[in-house]
């Protein structure tokens, strides 16, 4: 970045560079090497193929008798193979070639993910390579699609925010100034030292949740369950969206629309402790996203480091519908490297 745009002054695109880094970063640690997005961009197509597809496999999940019936009678038209030629097949394609070559290295390397899951497996010579493989896609976009969100709405909100930036801003310094060096700033000291950083994330979170809608949940308790002073029975599904919960005026003020950190950072810590009480951002109870860690270490190591190396001049904000998740494009800026 610094190469090609902040020597420059070159105006260009950041809506997708959350979503490059997470790439790299998830596939580094999957398949112990970087697919190369921070370098060369999507050219293997896979973030656009999946924007495409997205609202496809998104309404089909939701609706899962239509999904059989489709299955069916159209299945062998409708459902890419790797190699296909199709955006998806060449995605899918990619997945097997980089899992195939891992496990014929055979390596048992504690920090490759894919390694610990194949060779510390009792029952590896049962294992279920094409159940997996699905995993290991459903993980690598999902992490690319909700992580790269949350970065992407965060830089934006700051930049259209400039007093949160700069109390941001000071606080990074002051733990680079602290820690003796950019690189000595561990996830551990920004995850207990820098509060208005954490502030900031829960606030743009719950301003732009990456997902607008969950999958449904069926109703299994034989008395059924209440929910707001109703009486849902059995059988039924249920689902919610945390966009809605997030503009609780209620809960959160009149100013729910508003990206505003201090609604976190300057609040008692019982209404803090509340409000994480009530966060379906990443899922709620048994169907909690296992990632939201590693998506807040991503987050808080990208944020950082992004704004201590970089001035940015927000040139246009860019703009983004969301079906079930968002597809968002134009958030043009400008950077500098920091004097």
């Amino acid at each position: 970045m610094s190469v090609r745009f902040a020597t420059n002054g070159q105006v260009f695109d950041f809506s997708d560079w959350g979503n490059y880094l997470v790439l790299d970063i998830v596939t580094k640690s999957f398949f112990g090497q970087e697919m190369g997005f921070l370098q060369h961009g999507d050219r293997s197509g896979l973030l656009s193929s999946t924007r495409v597809n997205g609202p496809a496999i998104h309404a089909l999940a939701r609706l899962p008798r239509l999904k059989m019936f489709l299955l069916r009678s159209l299945g062998r038209f409708l459902v890419p193979t790797a190699g296909d030629g199709s955006g998806l097949g060449n995605v899918l394609q990619l997945r097997d070639d980089l899992y195939d070559e891992r496990l014929a290295k055979g390596s048992r390397d504690s920090h490759i993910w894919l390694d610990r899951v194949l060779f510390n497996n009792v029952n590896h010579d049962s294992f279920n390579h094409d159940e997996f493989k699905e995993d290991v896609l459903f993980v690598i976009l999902g992490a690319s699609d909700t992580t790269g969100h949350g970065i992407r709405c965060l830089v934006r909100n700051l930049l259209q925010n400039p007093a949160s930036l700069t109390r941001l801003r000071q606080e990074i310094d002051d733990a680079v100034t602290k820690c003796g060096g950019i690189g000595n700033v561990q996830f551990a000291h920004i995850n207990s030292q820098m509060p208005f950083l954490s502030a900031c994330i829960r606030e743009s979170l719950r301003h732009d949740p990456p997902i607008v809608s969950f999958l449904p949940r069926w109703v299994d308790n034989p008395g059924g369950v209440e929910l707001c002073g109703r009486l849902v029975p059995v059988g039924v599904e249920v689902a919610c969206s945390p966009y809605v919960i997030s503009r609780n005026r209620d809960f959160f003020g009149d100013d729910v629309h508003t990206f505003r950190p201090e609604r976190y950072s300057d609040s008692s810590p019982e209404w803090v402790a509340r409000a994480a009480r009530y966060d379906f951002t990443f899922g709620y109870g048994p169907r909690h996203c296992i990632g939201q860690t590693l998506s807040h270490l991503v987050t808080c190591k990208a944020i950082v480091k992004f704004f201590h190396h970089f001035d940015v001049e927000l040139i246009e904000p860019g703009a983004g519908k969301a079906y079930l998740n968002w597809n968002y494009s134009g958030l043009r800026v400008r950077i500098r490297t920091r004097r």
